[in-house]
């Protein structure tokens, strides 16, 4: 296995993570792995390319944590799961949801979102 996932988008080079959406380049993002100590980190392929971690834009390389909500382009939205993240039946998680998500990404860009 390598311990480096390319994400992009089906035009040109296969990604290993294919997804077609607005704002989704070709190469999109590089996820890297620490297989040992179970950890992962994301980047930016190119400076435009459009990621969200937990509502927030990234312009460096984040560590992802379990559950964690990644935003590629415009309407990609997934769910970081990680089940060897060390201390992990030790925490709880709220469920996550689209609108979940959605709500998060609206408060972290200065919407006022009433439950």
């Amino acid at each position: 296995q390598k311990s480096d996932t390319e994400i992009g988008n089906h035009k040109g080079k296969e990604s290993d993570i294919c997804m077609v959406g607005p704002g989704v380049h070709e190469t999109h993002a590089l996820l890297r792995q620490d297989k040992k100590h179970h950890r992962v980190w994301i980047k930016q392929a190119e400076k435009d390319c459009r990621i969200l971690v937990n509502g927030d834009a990234i312009t460096e390389e984040v560590e992802l944590f379990h559950n964690d909500r990644l935003v590629f382009g415009s309407t990609q939205l997934w769910v970081f799961q990680n089940p060897k993240e060390k201390g992990l039946e030790k925490k709880k998680y709220p469920p996550i949801t689209y609108e979940y998500a959605q709500e998060e990404i609206a408060a972290k860009a200065g919407v006022k979102v009433d439950s």
